[in-house]
């Protein structure tokens, strides 16, 4: 009996794994966001770099290594003894620079800079992979939307060949109408494969920036998480501020600011201390033993700037500030010019999906119904209900493109002012 359940629990181990099997934890857009983040070799690379910066902050920023000397001094060279002269003696000793107080700590600071530069290109780099991802994921929407709607309009046909095949036995259509739906048939079929094609190159793009194995499924949602609203744009520009792209220029004028206020202290001197012992032999012409002796060294670099070198470099560091700013004025409003034509397309698209769902596609499926009635009544020719099919499809197809539009546009515009990393949301009108 134990065997017997065991074997059950065993053999339902196994059915779950194979039902399990070729399936993805990520099936949601949220989720595949966080995949390509996770994984992008972009933002992994960054990272590296994020790391080096760190490790330059402690280059340069610190007192240099003393310097531990030994020699000879005041060597006669006629007997090179150490008990000829009183002056001669064993020499050791042991010397500091120390820059002028408050150097070592400005440059220090003006090298974390770089940390916080690179955050910010991290940040933008996430964003861009969401957009990315955004982008592909409505694509294969809208594709697997118009499989869907090829299939319903071969269907619809299928369904319009049996009417024009009984109409035509009885001799009330013509042969051509029936060759007629079949070629429609036929072209549909190609459509079909033509769109596969494309779900499956999209797919694999998709794939390609989760990192996943071909027999992972991607799960695309039949629904669209809201329907398209329009977008306030003083909202959008507002939250634009506050985008990676613009903090880290800003980042570049603080970091040149805090550079200068360490190429300041070329003006100021920088100081050494030396210690040094001298140790001194038996005197054989006196007959006595010689004190040692202790020397301290004070010494200071004078700055005199020679050529104007520091004052070149100090220069230098407050025109970078001023391309800095310039760049920060000509990024934002670039950023505001693309948001507002971002803004424009999406309540353009807003408003065409509310008028194509509201009106458009009610009317051209009553026209389509209307149609298919008259022309089993014999009261319309044939070419009229293939006219009226095509327009209902042709909504319907424009509806989901514009819904695909929409989201693959808000996408660009969260791209843009950098709102994908964050926890807001862009207001809507």
């Amino acid at each position: 009996m134990k065997t017997q359940k065991l074997m059950l629990v065993i053999l339902t181990i196994l059915i779950s794994n194979v039902i399990s099997f070729g399936q993805t934890k990520y099936a949601t857009l949220e989720s595949m966001i966080d995949r390509a983040i996770e994984v992008s070799p972009r933002i992994k690379q960054t990272e590296i770099q994020k790391e080096i910066a760190k490790t330059e902050i402690e280059i340069g920023t610190n007192l240099p290594d003393p310097v531990l000397t030994v020699g000879l001094a005041n060597m006669p060279v006629n007997s090179f003894s150490f008990k000829q002269e009183p002056m001669t003696g064993k020499i050791i000793g042991l010397s500091q620079a120390f820059p002028f107080p408050g150097k070592l700590s400005a440059t220090a600071e003006a090298k974390a800079i770089d940390t916080l530069l690179t955050e910010e290109k991290i940040e933008n780099l996430k964003n861009a992979v969401a957009s990315e991802v955004t982008s592909l994921y409505y694509e294969i929407y809208l594709t697997r939307k118009k499989i869907e709607l090829t299939q319903k309009r071969k269907e619809l046909l299928a369904k319009i060949s049996n009417v024009v095949e009984r109409k035509y036995t009885v001799g009330k259509a013509s042969l051509q109408n029936l060759e007629q739906t079949k070629v429609e048939i036929t072209k549909l079929d190609d459509a079909i494969i033509s769109l596969r094609k494309l779900e499956e190159g999209l797919t694999s793009k998709l794939r390609v920036l989760l990192q996943l194995s071909n027999n992972e499924k991607i799960i695309i949602s039949n629904s669209l998480p809201q329907e398209p609203t329009p977008i306030n744009l003083e909202d959008a520009i507002k939250l634009a501020e506050n985008s990676p792209v613009l903090r880290e220029t800003n980042l570049g004028v603080k970091k040149y600011a805090l550079l200068q206020e360490a190429k300041e202290y070329l003006n100021y001197p920088n100081f050494k201390v030396a210690l040094q012992y001298s140790q001194r032999d038996y005197s054989q012409a006196t007959g006595a033993n010689w004190v040692d002796f202790f020397s301290v060294i004070f010494g200071v670099t004078i700055p005199l700037n020679y050529g104007g070198k520091n004052s070149s470099e100090i220069e230098k560091t407050k025109l970078l500030q001023k391309l800095y700013g310039e760049k920060y004025n000509s990024e934002y409003e670039k950023i505001k010019k693309q948001a507002a034509e971002f803004v424009a397309k999406l309540n353009s698209y807003a408003e065409r999906a509310e008028l194509l769902s509201s009106q458009l596609i009610p009317q051209t499926e009553k026209t389509l119904a209307a149609s298919k009635a008259d022309y089993e009544n014999g009261k319309i020719d044939f070419a009229n209900v293939m006219t009226a099919e095509n327009q209902a499809l042709k909504a319907e197809t424009e509806f989901y493109e514009v819904q695909a539009n929409y989201f693959k546009t808000l996408g660009q515009l969260k791209y843009l002012i950098g709102e994908f990393t964050r926890n807001n949301k862009i207001a809507t009108e």
